[in-house]
């Protein structure tokens, strides 16, 4: 460790080797009779006292006398080689004071300016104070990285002011500075940060006719369709082929959703001249609705136990393909998607008629086909 301290020295540290004075171990003792009979000890100012067994029968004392020839005198230790306290090579100075001038050795400073680009540094904090207080800093030469930590730092120190721009001057053939590119104009025009207006965005036939097939079987049943449902099956809705209905830019939101299902239930309501009764009709008209919706939610809750008609998959009503003999029209992996929504038990190698006739036993249960 002292070898490599003196190749790569650190400032303000020393290293020696030390050893133990050996000429002071005159320690001496008299061996103890019995002594493997003991197995309790207590060590005490002037002796020691020993048990065979912990806290049981008379404790025998021993002074320290009968079991010491030879005391030990305190063992120092040695120093073989040392090293002075390192000052590494172009040490800052230290500003002179009036009693150090007077004396001719040279101790090392260990309070330095905290002033950036200060390179003082002093005996005592006392000095330190001083010099902070009223001294004059003074700078050295600094590296390129602090020259760039320092310009960096005055430059957002403070925000300029485009009106002052006259003042600040740009070498010629040089870049501009830093004033000027933060004070130049914007070329874009007044508003540019403004959010566009949305365009109404037209829905394909396509998902119209998959809305309207869901708000329908939702009224059919009295189980209202969920808009944020109808928009995540959306993303995975199929066709007969099981493939995918709608591409990535059909897809639609919630809001949306629910938008168009708004639209389709004033329709209705126009259709049925709900619109442009008085007052006392509509609440009346409105607490029968909110009754026959609490009559679907009760008929609902009984119904979640059996199959109840119409049967519907996605937007699909297997109800009405099943009496109309189109059952057959999903090719394997959709009916086998249909078995697995429905939870019927089905393998990877069952066949379509396998599986059309697992359908056709679950539809057989509904009302429309026992009644």
């Amino acid at each position: 460790m002292r070898d490599a301290l003196i190749q790569h020295p650190v400032k303000g540290t020393s290293a020696a080797v030390c050893v133990v004075n050996e000429s002071r171990k005159t320690l001496s003792v008299k061996k103890m009779e019995q002594f493997s009979s003991f197995h309790n000890f207590e060590y005490e100012a002037d002796g020691l006292r020993v048990w065979k067994c912990y806290g049981i029968g008379d404790r025998k004392y021993i002074p320290y006398e009968m079991l010491y020839v030879t005391n030990q005198v305190p063992t120092a230790l040695q120093t073989v080689e040392s090293q002075e306290f390192y000052v590494p090579l172009g040490q800052r100075k230290v500003k002179p004071s009036s009693e150090a001038s007077k004396s001719t050795e040279s101790s090392t400073p260990l309070f330095e300016c905290s002033k950036l680009g200060c390179n003082e540094a002093f005996e005592s904090f006392a000095q330190l104070e001083l010099h902070l207080d009223v001294g004059k800093h003074t700078a050295s030469r600094l590296n390129q990285y602090d020259v760039i930590r320092r310009d960096w730092a005055l430059k957002f120190s403070s925000v300029d002011n485009p009106a002052d721009t006259e003042m600040y001057s740009v070498p010629s053939g040089g870049p501009p500075t830093f004033s000027e590119v933060t004070s130049s104009k914007s070329s874009l025009q007044t508003g540019w940060a403004l959010s566009k207006p949305r365009s109404s965005v037209r829905f394909s036939p396509k998902v119209k006719e998959y809305l309207t097939a869901r708000f329908t079987i939702g009224e059919r049943t009295g189980r209202k369709a969920d808009p944020g449902q109808v928009a995540a099956d959306m993303r995975n809705a199929k066709n007969e082929s099981n493939e995918r209905l709608f591409t990535r830019s059909e897809w639609l939101s919630k809001n949306q959703v629910q938008s168009f299902f708004s639209r389709m239930a004033a329709a209705r309501r126009k259709e049925q001249g709900v619109v442009g009764l008085s007052t006392e009709k509509e609440e009346d008209i409105q607490c029968l609705q909110e009754y026959s919706e609490r009559e679907d939610l009760i008929n609902t809750v009984n119904e979640e136990i059996n199959v109840a008609h119409p049967i519907c998959f996605d937007s699909y009503d297997l109800c009405e393909r099943y009496h109309s003999n189109t059952l057959q029209e999903f090719n394997v992996a959709m009916l086998r998607s249909i078995c697995n929504h429905f939870e019927i038990p089905v393998k990877s190698r069952d066949k379509k008629k396998f599986l059309l006739d697992k359908l056709t036993v679950m539809i057989s249960e509904c009302e429309c086909v026992s009644h």
